[in-house]
């Protein structure tokens, strides 16, 4: 509550200062999303746009993001940041400093908090968009006032749709189906030998983990999955996950009545490898995670398992993504300003009700 005094205190010079720089439409903008792989795959629309404008592009980002961007042409900068950088008053002014030398006309705030908001004003920055969300904190409801442009968020409506409508202010035309990636030269040559998959194979890239726990479909569900799936479609398997998942990879394995015909890929690709190894495969099975949004923006046909989470705030954009949910009375309970991480009635029913037969069925939606 301090930070946020001060920046209202600071607010009437911040005006002044800036307001000459806001008569001219910004040219160097900051974009700020330090937030996972999915919502930075949802996040590539926007820097499409700003690129189509004309517009200088710095990126700050998570560090695991890196391999999604450091091969996009599009951006001339981009930094890694982290929660740490901006704790405590030490973290802050060093990160106001930071943005004063660089200049920036604009900060679009993609993941938009507390701090960076008060930081972004003690900055100066001319122009500051963000969506904010529809059920903020007060403290939050009080610093969307430092925003020079600001859209609420609301609840069942595309995120992509709401910037596409607030980056009007800054002359951008956002086009929502086009989440364009640029994986590493040659990628498909950087592949080990062991997934340079035979061609004349169907294979189906299984995402078999989360971030949120709440959405994992768990060992069981998948040891049920994929003997289902290698029968009806006469398809190899490929387990896509991070090194983190390797251990439920040797276990799907040596519980599996045969593990032939499962390819285990888990740590084994960095996120500007992996596009090569997807694009092998006929459709992606994941839940509503990172690499799903990858498949997706690679034109992969895509089957999401939505667990909690609702798919018109975000979600797949492709013609060939289909998506497979289960609605219990406390569905849904995940949204985009709102992520739980642990389930209120405690019996996860949006994953447990998904059945194999459900998942297998949708497949073939998308198979041909």
């Amino acid at each position: 509550m301090m930070y946020l005094i001060l920046a209202w205190l600071w607010w009437p010079l911040c005006q002044w200062w800036t307001q000459r720089r806001r008569a001219t439409p910004p040219q160097k903008i900051l974009l700020l999303q330090t937030a996972k792989i999915g919502d930075m795959v949802c996040t590539l629309p926007l820097i499409g746009a700003l690129a189509e404008a004309g517009k200088d592009i710095t990126v700050w980002h998570a560090a695991m993001n890196t391999p999604l961007l450091q091969h996009d042409p599009r951006i001339q900068q981009r930094q890694i940041r982290s929660p740490a950088e901006w704790q405590g008053w030490r973290g802050k002014w060093q990160l106001v400093r930071a943005l004063r030398q660089q200049q920036f006309d604009a900060v679009i705030l993609v993941s938009p908090n507390l701090p960076w908001l008060v930081i972004c004003v003690w900055a100066m920055i001319p122009w500051r968009l963000a969506i904010t969300p529809d059920r903020p904190s007060r403290s939050m409801r009080w610093a969307s006032g430092l925003l020079t442009h600001r859209l609420t968020h609301q609840v069942g409506t595309l995120l992509l749709d709401e910037w596409a409508q607030l980056l009007h202010a800054i002359g951008c035309r956002v086009q929502p189906p086009q989440r364009q990636l640029y994986p590493a030269p040659n990628a498909a040559s950087l592949l080990p030998p062991a997934l340079q998959l035979a061609p004349n194979v169907p294979h189906i890239a299984l995402g078999i983990s989360a971030a949120n726990k709440l959405k994992e479909l768990g060992a069981p569900f998948l040891l049920q999955l994929i003997p289902a799936l290698q029968q009806r479609y006469h398809a190899h398997i490929v387990l896509i996950g991070s090194a983190a998942d390797q251990p439920l990879a040797q276990q799907l394995l040596q519980q599996l009545p045969s593990s032939a015909g499962v390819i285990d890929s888990t740590g084994t690709v960095g996120l500007d490898v992996l596009p090569a190894l997807l694009q092998q495969c006929r459709v992606y099975v994941g839940v509503d995670s990172g690499i799903t949004y990858l498949a997706d923006a690679l034109a992969v046909p895509v089957v999401s398992i939505v667990g909690p989470t609702d798919p018109r705030e975000q979600r797949p954009l492709g013609p060939k993504a289909r998506f497979v949910i289960e609605r219990p009375a406390c569905y849904p309970c995940a949204f985009v300003h709102h992520t739980p991480h642990r389930c209120h009635t405690g019996s996860l029913a949006c994953i447990r009700q998904v059945t194999v037969e459900k998942v297998v069925v949708t497949v073939g939606e998308v198979w041909s």
